[in-house]
């Protein structure tokens, strides 16, 4: 006997195949909006940093014309590599990294940095999107605004070398690849090859997965992955010049805490208030849902634990922010409860505000940096031909050499380091840069011949 019931959908709601065909529509207009910015944010008037490019765009540019512009690029990688043997630094990802990346313009330079960001941040939003029981804007929003409250993060999008970012964009790709073991434990392993620590990620997301049946042969090789990069991160470091500098005493330990703490505090702002919006409750056993938001949050105490005995604050921050923001979310999120619709936004107001508050500062740093940069340029290109500067800011006034003999190679202008306090009948010219100390109060007596956000320069004579 044939069945004559018919099942008519109500009036106005679209079939499945319509509902996919405008998912395909915003997909392709957010990828269009997307590359626009990105076009758009490479047009901006930028300029590399005083931290590491302008070395790495010499080492690239002499390998090549060297050996060729193919073959000086892989000849880049090798100078990268007996480099870090001297600085005891194990970070593969970067050498190949610092081999390619500045063959771009600085512009597209910049322009990957910020797709760099957009990976990170799109990794957590994806899986926090599908964390929840309930209704999945909430989380979204709580998950937003804890990734936003990295403020140190931000410092990445103008340092183009800082591997932080660049380890967190690898990381965010991986959770991107959801349950997919493979890719995933690839992709963190890269960011364990940019930054070591990020080792502890490994190490973290293998042991979760030791815990559960069926993927304990992943978790085995993840920990051993992490275990191995570990190793040979101390190996490198144990005749390193630059790693000498780390100390096991108390007291570096102690302040390296209390730093860490004081970066934290923002983002421990938004947990508790996103946790209080949610009403989440604790999980009992937590790796046995989804063990991302375990495995990160182990990951980031695993990061943060290696760091102090070195340093926590500034960019070094940024890994351990954000594997614990984004872990603590993924991890509570699935016990998110009901809550009255006044107490639910009254709590992530508070979250989101937090938010905005970094993300401000975020882009306050990078404009700031960028403007004193550019304007320091500027200023010396256009002072007479010969004239000799000084600069209180270490590295910075070797960079900023480098940068003037890019846009005017046969420019005798010169900029010499000169440290707090010391004085130089030979200068012409002073450059002043609060940050890095009081200067030398007799240099800047002169007129002020150019002003920048963070840096003043002055006549001498």
């Amino acid at each position: 006997m044939l069945s004559t019931e018919l099942s008519v959908a109500p009036p106005g709601t679209p079939g499945p195949a319509r509902r996919r065909r405008w998912i395909r529509v915003a997909w392709v207009v957010a990828g269009l909006a997307g590359l626009a910015g990105l076009v758009a944010v490479a047009a901006l008037p930028w300029e590399w940093s005083f931290i590491d490019d302008t070395g790495g765009r010499e080492i690239l540019h002499e390998q090549q014309d060297r050996h060729g512009t193919a073959a000086g690029v892989w000849h880049a990688v090798e100078v990268w590599y007996r480099l870090d043997l001297t600085w005891g630094l194990f970070r593969p990802s970067w050498w190949l990294y610092a081999g390619v990346f500045y063959l771009l313009p600085v512009g597209p330079a910049h322009a990957a940095r910020v797709l760099m960001l957009a990976l990170a941040v799109a990794g957590p939003l994806l899986l926090a999107a599908r964390a929840g029981r309930g209704p999945t804007r909430p989380v979204l929003i709580w998950c937003a605004a804890a990734l936003a409250a990295n403020v140190s993060v931000y410092r990445g999008l103008w340092y183009v070398s800082l591997q932080e970012l660049s380890g967190l964009c690898f990381v965010g790709l991986g959770l991107l690849a959801r349950r997919r073991q493979a890719p995933r434990i690839a992709t963190f392993l890269v960011a364990a090859w940019f930054k070591a620590p990020f080792a502890w990620l490994l190490v973290g997301y293998g042991t979760v997965l030791l815990l559960r049946r069926g993927t304990r042969w992943w978790g085995a090789l993840c920990v051993a992955l992490g275990a191995g990069t570990l190793v040979a991160a101390v190996r490198f470091a144990r005749t390193g010049s630059y790693t000498a500098g780390f100390g096991l005493d108390a007291g570096r330990v102690a302040d390296a805490a209390q730093t860490a703490a004081v970066q934290f505090a923002p983002l421990g702002v938004v947990l508790v208030a996103g946790a209080l919006a949610l009403r989440v409750r604790v999980p009992r056993w937590p790796w046995q849902g989804d063990p991302t938001g375990p495995a990160l949050l182990l990951g980031g105490l695993g990061y943060l634990a290696n760091l102090l005995p070195w340093q926590t604050g500034a960019h070094y921050a940024s890994p351990y922010l954000y594997l614990i923001g984004a872990g603590t979310v993924l991890t509570l999120a699935p016990g998110a409860r009901p809550a009255p619709r006044w107490w639910t936004a009254a709590g992530l107001a508070v979250a989101v505000a937090v938010g905005l508050v970094g993300l401000l500062a975020g882009a306050r740093y990078v404009y700031r940096n960028a403007a004193t940069t550019t304007g320091l340029r500027d200023c010396v290109l256009a002072l007479p031909d010969g004239a000799v500067v000084g600069y209180n800011r270490p590295e910075a006034w070797d960079r900023l050499n480098a940068i003037i003999r890019y846009h005017r190679p046969d420019t005798r202008t010169r900029i010499a380091l000169i440290p707090n306090g010391v004085q130089d009948p030979g200068l012409d010219y002073y450059i002043w840069q609060r940050d890095y100390g009081p200067g030398t109060p007799a240099l800047r007596g002169g007129p002020v011949i150019c002003r920048t956000p963070l840096a003043t320069v002055y006549r001498t004579r």
